[in-house]
């Protein structure tokens, strides 16, 4: 979606590798996948951060290593490591978010930083 391209284009089938299950019962040969999108393909919030849009980014992001070097000025959670080990505090796989307890989970404090994100745009045109 980011792209507007298939994945045959830009090599990105899965998440991590294509080779899933247990080879000895594995039904589909696995394909070469990219872990990371090219640099040189361009994503819509590089366009529309270009055309003056506010650009975020909220929960999880397959793409690279941060969000931020394709084109989204705010980035809440995303990184390549995907999903959380823990939906729970301390997110030790998404480590720029903090709780306000320990029995925050993930996908609230997400939504709340969306949302702080949403408020803070008032007028301006923003891609999220």
């Amino acid at each position: 979606m980011m792209s507007g391209q298939w994945p045959q284009r830009h090599g990105i089938y899965t998440v991590g590798s294509s080779e899933r299950g247990k080879s000895s019962t594995r039904k589909l040969i696995p394909v070469k996948n990219n872990q990371y999108i090219p640099q040189d393909n361009i994503l819509i919030p590089e366009v529309l951060k270009k055309a003056g849009y506010l650009t975020c980014h909220s929960g999880k992001w397959h793409l690279n290593d941060d969000p931020k070097t394709k084109g989204f000025d705010v980035n809440i959670g995303g990184n390549h490591s995907g999903g959380p080990g823990s939906y729970y505090p301390p997110y030790k796989r998404v480590p720029s978010l903090t709780a306000p307890s320990d029995d925050y989970y993930l996908t609230n404090l997400i939504m709340d930083k969306t949302l702080d994100f949403l408020n803070s745009v008032k007028d301006q045109a923003f891609f999220l």
